[in-house]
């Protein structure tokens, strides 16, 4: 798991990079960083830069973009897409950070217990 979370300070660090640059960074092959990258994106924690392609009007009338020039087709031939963290990434980053430096968080809806330092 460090090697995951490694991966995502990294990206936060350079808000989002390719896969390649994480391998050659990491010093962690590329298969590896690859198969972090789907397991991270399928949790919500990361998105690809080409995850909208299925957006394309082509693509939702069923038609393949053989003759036409359009972005779908575009990213989808690109081996590579930029990878950036998700708000929920973000949040675990941001979680992550709080609980090494010490800082308190706050859970449910935001009000202190009654037994603080205020209260008394």
């Amino acid at each position: 798991m460090s090697e995951g979370l490694k991966i995502l300070h990294l990206i936060h660090n350079r808000k989002g990079c390719l896969l390649s640059e994480l391998a050659l960074e990491l010093g962690i092959p590329t298969s590896s960083v690859s198969s972090w990258i789907s397991l991270l994106c399928s949790t919500g924690y990361l998105k690809k830069d080409g995850e909208k392609a299925t957006e394309c009007s082509c693509k939702k009338n069923g038609i393949t973009c053989a003759c036409c020039s359009c972005s779908c087709e575009t990213r989808e031939n690109n081996i590579e897409s930029r990878v950036e963290l998700t708000k929920r990434g973000h949040a675990l980053i941001r979680r992550e950070w709080d609980e090494k430096n010490g800082s308190e968080v706050i859970t449910g809806n935001g009000r202190l217990l009654g037994n603080n330092i205020c209260a008394q």
